[in-house]
């Protein structure tokens, strides 16, 4: 069910309004805080005029929370989670190390030297990569699109027959097939056994992962139970 913002920021009792609007609000106010001290560090160190120093903390800060909600919510792998994970990790250091810089900079604990000046130089550059190479993973990996091609006549060689991608209710995300009870989880593992057997050789527990939309180690894992769980079945695992 989706909620409109209005019934995002009420929640379910007076305690989880107060968190959802308060979170809001605190990343908010702290993102102007740190604008403003990333900023002046661009024009201190980066030598970069008021307008073009605020693309500084935009491209650092931005990015760690895209980066973070990659990481908890998009990402869908491991190797994407892990990608995403480093990301936000290095923009937040970054911001903060940029922070700090800048502080003690205006208090003259800090003078604008050589390695200052490199170490800002480099980072649009740095943030640059991280984002395309993010965006790039997680493009790449999208489920294909629900198409006729999706659908093969018959078995030619060794491939297999497979049923349209629309109508695999049982695909899910890693997160998703967590939230399934056991019997729900088996139950889908044999219907997807059932539509593997259709095509020519034996199914593997990668195949099976791969129709399930879980990982192949967990697609193993049910390829065995399944073939327990029907012994008439057991030839094939």
């Amino acid at each position: 069910m989706q909620l409109n913002p209005t019934q995002w920021l009420a929640g379910n009792g007076t305690s989880e309004g107060i968190v959802r609007v308060g979170l809001p609000f605190i990343v908010a106010v702290n993102g102007i805080l740190s604008f403003s001290e990333l900023q002046h560090l661009g024009e201190d160190a980066g030598g970069w005029k008021p307008q073009l120093a605020a693309g500084l903390p935009l491209s650092i800060d931005a990015y760690s929370l895209i980066a973070t909600v990659a990481w908890l919510k998009v990402a869908r792998t491991p190797a994407q989670r892990k990608h995403a994970a480093a990301g936000a990790l290095v923009s937040a250091a970054l911001s903060v190390a940029g922070n700090l810089a800048e502080h003690l900079h205006q208090f003259g604990a800090l003078p604008v030297s050589v390695p200052l000046v490199s170490a800002v130089s480099v980072v649009p550059t740095l943030i640059m990569v991280l984002a395309v190479h993010l965006a790039v993973m997680l493009i790449a990996s999208r489920p294909a699109p629900d198409t006729a091609d999706a659908v093969s006549e018959a078995p030619v060689g060794n491939v297999r027959k497979t049923r349209p991608a629309r109508d695999r209710k049982r695909a899910v995300s890693d997160t998703e097939w967590k939230t399934l009870t056991e019997a729900e989880k088996l139950r889908r593992a044999e219907e997807a056994y059932s539509d593997l057997l259709q095509g020519s050789g034996k199914p593997t527990g990668d195949e099976l992962g791969k129709l399930l939309g879980v990982t192949d180690r967990t697609g193993r894992t049910y390829l065995r139970k399944v073939a327990n769980a029907t012994p008439s079945r057991a030839q094939h695992a």
